[in-house]
């Protein structure tokens, strides 16, 4: 019906003192002793989660599930949180360790390890702690945050191209009833790149000018646009670069003061 104080090494007990008498002489006097086991606290690995490209962080109090099966506390209450356990120091974020055992972990979504995080896949934080019952008794327990990927976006890059702000330029002298057949001047060469934080692999289709084609035929497929033709004559599947030539092949429709252009939307 009551706690006992708790001595380190000792065993607790709790002693009844028996004797008997006849009326004239008594017994040698004997003894009910029970022994009384320690309840001590049971501290409980805790979980959380956040997800990449979380903008706000996530928190908790690892001491909120310490209980035992039944879900009590134990008998030597209130429990209370002793220390954080070796590093606190986040590997994919910022970890706020508080004294009470509360905590915020802010995610880095500027680590590339986040970034090239799939669908699917996670990356762990562990902290561990201790926590006591009000006799001293102590436990440990581990928390650990599980960070999910999410799929980033793959993004597209078109070189930069000349001064004059296309991204190429090609000359209607050129063509073969131009004022200079056969310079070469309806030819223009660049490049693209393709990128995605979750790794090349995860980039399938390209589409140029509505048409779609897989990845791994865009080497040498060809374009039609408005004046000409967009050949793909080159693509490094290790560093998303393509290149391409564009060969002019008939003239445009002069409006005055307009640059004309061929465009393909990638």
């Amino acid at each position: 019906t009551s706690t006992t104080t708790d001595v380190p090494a000792v065993t607790e007990t709790d002693s009844f003192s028996l004797t008997i008498s006849d009326g004239t002489s008594s017994s040698v006097p004997a003894a009910i002793v029970i022994d009384i086991v320690d309840d001590v606290p049971n501290a409980v690995n805790d979980t959380n989660s956040i997800s990449e490209d979380a903008l706000s962080p996530v928190n908790g109090n690892v001491l909120t599930n310490d209980l035992h099966a039944n879900n009590q506390p134990g008998a030597d209450t209130p429990t209370s949180f002793v220390s954080w356990d070796g590093s606190t120091t986040g590997a994919h974020g910022t970890f706020v360790a508080n004294p009470d055992g509360t905590y915020t972990y802010t995610l880095n979504n500027a680590d590339p390890a986040v970034q090239a995080l799939d669908a699917g896949q996670t990356l762990t934080e562990t902290f561990n702690y201790t926590m006591k019952d009000a006799d001293g008794d102590t436990d440990t327990a581990t928390l650990t945050i599980t960070i999910n990927g999410t799929n980033d976006v793959p993004q597209i890059v078109v070189d930069q191209g000349n001064p004059a702000g296309a991204h190429d330029q090609v000359y209607e002298a050129g063509l073969a009833a131009g004022s200079a057949a056969g310079d070469g001047s309806t030819v223009a060469t660049g490049t693209f790149t393709v990128s995605d934080a979750d790794g090349l692999d995860d980039v399938q289709t390209v589409t140029i000018g509505g048409v779609t084609v897989a990845i791994g035929s865009l080497n040498g497929s060809a374009f039609q646009g408005d004046h000409g033709t967009l050949l793909i004559t080159g693509y490094n599947p290790a560093t998303g670069v393509a290149t391409y030539q564009y060969t002019l092949t008939s003239t445009t429709t002069d409006v005055p003061a307009v640059t004309e252009t061929d465009s393909f939307s990638l």
